[in-house]
């Protein structure tokens, strides 16, 4: 009688990742939150964004959250200024994500061209992208004009609020009330007549400033003069 020999199933290598699954890989998902402002509503907002992300993935047999990606206080506009952004770029490249999640295209980028070059750069890699506010998912087919579209709006939108802010600034420095910290050489006196605030030259302050000034004039740096 032939002996019958048993086979060891000892799972697949994934050279990636440099470990093994019994079978059935686990989708890994990673999941992005972003804030413009330090405010303390929006630090709840986004403490409560990952606490959403892990309850949703939480004892799922088809996937796993691997990491939630995050930058607070920084605007969306610029990928290089996102620590956070960059290190699931970098995973993703070696090949630690199957999946991203984020909760609106504005939250993954607010410059539409980065938006773009970031998602199909991340198509290469057969990793989608699901927008959930947008209900969009990158894997699906015919979707790079409707992704263009929001792209657009979310940068418009960024640029209009940044306009706001300036023009803000402007009028409170014009009335004499402004947003910054206190103004050096300057010295803000009594209450505002029609809205407009009076300042008078703090003269104990005002040698250092006309000092700074003639010394720009005549050719120095600023950052050296910072150290002075």
């Amino acid at each position: 009688m032939e002996k019958i020999r048993t086979v060891h199933h000892e799972g697949i290598r994934h050279p990636k990742t440099d470990h093994y699954d019994s079978g059935v890989k686990k989708k890994r998902i990673a999941a992005y939150c972003r804030v413009s402002t330090l405010q303390e509503e929006q630090d709840l907002y986004c403490k409560a964004q990952k606490r959403y992300y892990q309850a949703l993935f939480e004892n799922r047999e088809d996937c796993e959250l691997i990491g939630i990606y995050g930058d607070e206080g920084i605007s969306g506009r610029l990928a290089c200024k996102r620590p956070g952004f960059l290190k699931m770029m970098n995973d993703c490249r070696k090949g630690k994500v199957d999946e991203i999640h984020t909760r609106s295209v504005s939250r993954f980028a607010r410059n539409y061209a980065e938006c773009i070059e970031y998602v199909r750069e991340l198509n290469q890699l057969g990793i989608p992208v699901c927008f959930e506010k947008e209900n969009l998912n990158t894997s699906e087919k015919n979707i790079d004009l409707l992704l263009s579209i929001l792209a657009i709006i979310s940068q418009e939108e960024s640029n209009s609020t940044s306009m706001n802010i300036t023009l803000a600034q402007v009028y409170r420095n014009r009335k004499g009330d402004p947003i910054r910290a206190a103004v050096y050489g300057y010295v803000r006196e009594g209450e505002a007549t029609d809205g407009i605030y009076q300042w008078h030259i703090k003269e104990d302050e005002a040698d250092r400033v006309r000092m700074v000034f003639e010394l720009i004039l005549a050719g120095n740096h600023v950052l050296p003069l910072r150290k002075r």
